[in-house]
Order: C-alpha cells, then structure tokens, then sequence
C-alpha cells in the first residue's frame, strides 16, 4: 500500500486500474509450465493477472469477473490478505464486543433494565469473544476470500509468489524457489 492510503484509497485505486485495464484490449496470455520455461502447453487466456488476493486485489478481481473477463489472481501467502486475517475483520468484531459490553453496562441510559443494580457486575467472556472472531474470520474466508468462492465467480487462483521475469513474463514459485507457472502478456 502506498505510504499515506487507507485502505478504502487503496481498493478505489485498485477498482480504477482494474476497469482501466478491463476496457483495454490488450489480453494476458497465462501459459502453465511445470518447469523454469514456459513452452505454451495448457495456454489459457486472462483478461486480467492480479498479484496479492488481499482486499484489493479480491475487489479487482470481482469486478473484473462481474463484467465477464477472465481473472487469475496470484498469492503467495493466504487469500483475504491483512484485512481478513489480522486487521479489519478481528479489530471490527472486537470493537463490536466491547461496544455490547458497554451498551449493557450502561443499559439504565437507554431506560434498559438489566435486572442487575451494579453495572460492573457485567463480565466480558475473552475466550468466547476470541471464538467469536475466529468464527467470523473462517465465515468471511470460506463465503468469500477462498480460492473455492473465488472459483465459483469465475476467478481462478494460484498460490505462489509473482515475480518479473521480463517485462511481459511472471513466473510464479513455489516457497521452495521452484517455478510452478509462468504468466506471460501478449
């Protein structure tokens, strides 16, 4: 992410680019090698390569597969990026805990009755609201990050690590180093 950007800034920029490059012409030719050189066996065209299914790039690809253009998105790590994992999801379900925690402590401001006289008396369950977060992670992947939601709108995945070969050419490694495809641009 840029230096400076939200998050918000950053999937806006993504979607721009992402229907910038959808309306051109040009197309990504995605060639799958099983070796270091890709010898044009299994050739399937993309309209689109996305490095890094984390929001932005999940939010491009959609996009482009919303308007019909064929996308791969390639990640090294797990879909769903930061957000998903450890920053806006778990933070927003934690926020939203202690936001119930407090409405209930303050339950007699908003004519509530609690049945209880002291509002201390409210306890926060931490491994129940670490489950809860768990649980809301897993949904969110499962409904909408994973490479399987991404399958069913029509977006392929590969799992590696994109690097510049040439100037049209991504090979994508494995953690090991070895090169599992290779994406070239015609």
């Amino acid at each position: 992410m840029i230096m400076g950007t939200s998050t918000c800034d950053a999937i806006v920029t993504a979607v721009v680019f992402c229907i910038l490059l959808v309306g051109s012409s040009k197309m990504v030719d995605a060639l799958a090698s099983t070796g270091p050189s890709a010898s044009g066996n299994n050739c399937q065209l993309y309209d689109m390569i996305v490095i890094g299914g984390g929001s932005a790039g999940l939010t491009a690809a959609k996009l482009a597969a919303t308007f019909g253009k064929s996308v791969v998105i390639v990640e090294e790590e797990r879909m769903g990026g930061d957000c998903t994992w450890t920053g806006c999801v778990p933070s927003k379900a934690i926020i939203k805990s202690a936001e119930v925690a407090h409405y209930v402590r303050n339950a007699k401001k908003y004519g509530v009755d609690t049945g209880k006289d002291d509002s201390t008396e409210v306890q926060v369950d931490m491994k129940a609201v670490k489950d809860r977060v768990g649980a809301i992670i897993d949904r969110i992947y499962k409904e909408d990050d994973s490479p399987e939601a991404m399958k069913k709108l029509g977006v392929d995945t590969l799992s590696g690590r994109a690097t510049f070969d040439t100037a049209n050419t991504l090979k994508i490694g494995s953690k090991d180093g070895e090169v599992i495809a290779t994406l070239e641009a015609k």
